[in-house]
């Protein structure tokens, strides 16, 4: 039996692309600081060369943290771990999150969809700005709002077909993923994922429905 390659709009292999992508920075800082630490010739780099190391190391480990609670279903990204998330997404970065926590109660996947956001809209700001977060819960939904400014503000093309349940664009590209990730999640979940732009701001609003009224701020 010969498996069928993947349906083109699949978001599996460029999730995949967008994983190795991230990660290939602070894997190769660890590759260069081992490169120094290794030639002896290059011993009054060491000091710079453990600090690179140890920086690489930390990004790296936020980059798995993050994979892991977006797309291990396994895994529960809400409370305390998704503000941790949140803030080391824009650690040592120009972007200021401003966030209020996300109930304790949120359903897992509205906190996945919600990191994911946050990373489309941290793309959307290449040189720095500001993100606030707002969380709300009533008898019906928990509603969480992201919005984002800052110069050249520009939602990615590849995210808005994402987020529009396109099809993949033709040339390839690891940012539809993540959108079209995050869209397929609402969708299932029939929860309401808008869009909000403007010249000077862009936002995401996610209506997520619950069962019972019981969701504690």
């Amino acid at each position: 039996m010969t498996s069928r390659p993947p349906p083109a709009d699949d978001p599996g292999p460029r999730l995949i692309a967008r994983i190795l992508h991230d990660i290939a920075g602070p894997i190769s800082g660890l590759t260069t600081a081992v490169d120094l630490l290794s030639d002896e010739t290059q011993s009054a780099l060491r000091p710079e060369a453990i600090t690179l190391a140890r920086d690489s190391l930390a990004r790296l480990a936020e980059k798995i943290a993050f994979f892991r609670a977006v797309f291990a279903e396994s895994t529960n990204p809400t409370g305390d771990t998704f503000g941790e998330l949140a803030s080391a997404l824009f650690a040592g970065s120009r972007i200021e999150l401003n966030a209020t926590p996300l109930p304790p109660d949120a359903p897992a996947e509205m906190a996945r969809v919600l990191l994911i956001l946050l990373q489309i809209l941290g793309e959307a700001l290449p040189s720095g700005g500001g993100i606030a977060f707002t969380a709300d819960v009533t008898t019906q939904s928990c509603i969480g709002a992201l919005v984002g400014s800052g110069p050249r503000l520009r939602l990615r093309e590849e995210s808005r077909l994402g987020l529009a349940a396109a099809p993949a664009p033709a040339t390839l590209t690891a940012r539809w993923a993540p959108a079209a990730l995050a869209r397929l999640l609402a969708d299932r979940a029939k929860a309401q994922l808008i869009v909000e732009e403007n010249q000077e701001s862009l936002g995401f609003r996610l209506v997520w429905p619950h069962a019972s009224a019981e969701i504690t701020v």
